[in-house]
């Protein structure tokens, strides 16, 4: 998909049990608004008939860790509700002199799945990172899957007269 001022990239796993799609979203503090959120609700409402776990990672420029939501902060949260995903980042993650805010954001639609998440300050920017991990299915062993075993040469040092 593709909209003008908007940014996205969709990352689809195939796994053997299924498949997890993963959304980057990022809103430019300029762009448009309303023109995001129909995009974004456009999208969103589609995830549930794909049967599919999925994972939405985002810098909106829209604050959702403030006392007094905006109407930006609103409709994402109303957004978010409607398809049922979880936001997993509950600490700020953009930190200024005079106030801090949560715009960066984790949802998903099956948060049992997330081993562990949160943020990392790294002090290079006024943004810290954000992150989840995913478990790992074992799952491979009980249907009748066995383990496999890799053999690979390294080229590195490849003399190809010799070879």
């Amino acid at each position: 998909m593709s909209i003008a001022d908007l940014e996205n990239l969709c990352i689809q796993i195939q796994k053997p049990e299924g498949h997890s799609r993963c959304d980057i979203w990022y809103r430019p503090p300029n762009a448009n608004v309303d023109k995001f959120y129909t995009s974004r609700l456009l999208v969103t409402c589609l995830m549930p008939k794909m049967h599919v776990d999925y994972y939405i990672l985002d810098d909106l420029n829209c604050g959702l860790w403030s006392p007094d939501l905006e109407s930006n902060s609103r409709s994402l949260i109303d957004i978010t509700g409607l398809y049922g995903l979880h936001q997993l980042i509950s600490e700020p993650t953009r930190i200024t002199k005079p106030f801090s805010t949560m715009i960066d954001h984790i949802f998903t639609n099956k948060p049992d799945k997330i081993v562990c998440s949160g943020v990392f300050y790294v002090g290079i920017s006024d943004h810290s990172l954000i992150h989840a991990f995913r478990k790992v299915s074992t799952g491979l062993h009980n249907k009748g899957h066995s383990n496999s075993i890799v053999h690979y040469r390294k080229f590195k040092n490849l003399n190809s007269e010799s070879f």
